[in-house]
């Protein structure tokens, strides 16, 4: 469900929830007065978020330098070459 927010001149800011996008959304009726408000854009909120999507957003989508220490798993393993030219 998506939230949309409206200002209505006499009774104040009001909150519809939609369930798509289709359609116009710029204005709506107030629940009270029934008169026509137009729509708010807000901010995103980010408090009720996850804290890696917060942080996330708030970092942006930089890219993160990861040092080699950091890096987590089994190290790359060679191969074991053997020194014997008669075997192909």
């Amino acid at each position: 469900m998506i939230e949309y927010s409206f200002c209505c001149d006499s009774c104040g800011f009001f909150h519809e929830m939609h369930s798509s996008t289709r359609g116009q959304k710029q204005t709506a009726f107030c629940p009270e007065c029934k008169a026509v408000s137009a729509r708010v854009y807000q901010r995103p909120h980010v408090f009720r978020m996850n804290g890696n999507v917060k942080s996330r957003i708030e970092n942006g989508m930089a890219p993160r330098i990861v040092k080699k220490e950091e890096l987590h798993g089994q190290p790359i393993r060679q191969k074991n070459r053997l020194n014997r030219p008669w075997q192909v």
